[in-house]
C-alpha cells in the first residue's frame, strides 16, 4: 500500500501525538520466542499495535508511505480528511 512522497508528507504534516523512529536499511531479523523470524519493521509494528494499542502505525521508505495492516491504512486515510 505505498503512497507517493507528497501524500506521505501531507498525512504526516500534523505530527502532534506521533512518534517518529528512524532506522537504516539494515533488514534486521529477530528470532521471536515462538521460533518465528521477523523483520524489525514487523516486530515494531506488532509491539505498537498489540502492546501499546496504537491505532495507526505507518512506515515511510524510498517507495513512500506504507502500512503493514489494513486498519492502519483505513484509519490514516480517514484521519487526513
Amino acid at each position: 500500500m505505498a503512497q507517493s512522497q507528497e501524500q506521505a508528507f501531507a498525512l504526516l504534516s500534523d505530527y502532534s501525538r506521533r512518534i517518529f523512529l528512524f532506522n537504516g536499511k539494515t533488514k534486521d531479523y529477530f528470532l521471536m520466542p515462538d521460533g518465528r523470524y521477523m523483520r524489525f519493521e514487523l516486530v515494531l509494528h506488532e509491539y505498537l499495535k498489540k502492546e501499546l494499542n496504537y491505532d495507526i502505525v505507518a512506515f515511510v521508505d524510498h517507495n513512500g508511505l506504507f502500512f503493514w495492516d489494513e486498519e492502519s491504512a483505513r484509519e490514516a486515510m480517514q484521519a487526513k480528511g
